[in-house]
């Protein structure tokens, strides 16, 4: 059923509790998981070259991206050890929900699985921006999976 699985990972504890979901999927259904960090172009605003302008795109350094390639590589290591078909990549651009569509799209994904807060986007408290963003992308398929905190109110509220 499902034979590629993405997880996308911004570095947060808070993204890393779509791992366990992730690797308990992978083992049911021997698919292999793809850790993916979309790594953002940040805007600089500055008068230092005015004849530029006040607004500046700065290229990710290669110190940025190895940072990032480390964290990655540690995770996957981690899951390989475990048995898990694990490998990961990284995406660079301005948008994160669009690099984590544009990959499950060009990869062939078959799941995207990842953890929301709900911080932003159309449902505050539920779902994240990001996450909005994915699950509206046209992906194949994605899980969604709702931080504790957000999951307690939401019972409470329904009992």
């Amino acid at each position: 059923m499902f034979k590629k699985i993405l997880v996308p990972l911004d570095g947060s504890k808070l993204a890393e509790n779509a791992l366990g979901p992730a690797e308990g999927l992978a083992e049911q259904f021997h698919a292999d998981v793809i850790l993916f960090h979309a790594i953002n172009y940040a805007t600089v605003y500055t008068d230092i070259e005015p004849t530029v302008g006040i607004c500046t795109v700065c290229e990710v350094d290669d110190k940025q991206k190895a940072v990032v390639e480390r964290y990655l590589s540690k995770v996957a290591g981690e899951l390989n050890s475990r048995g898990i078909k694990t490998s990961w990549d990284t995406g660079i651009g301005e948008r994160a929900a669009t690099l984590i569509i544009d990959y499950a799209r060009e990869n062939d994904v078959s799941l995207i699985v990842m953890s929301t807060c709900g911080r932003s986007g159309s449902y505050p408290g539920i779902m994240g921006s990001v996450a909005d963003r994915v699950s509206k992308g046209g992906t194949e398929a994605g899980i969604l999976l709702i931080c504790p905190k957000t999951a307690e109110k939401l019972c409470k509220g329904s009992a």
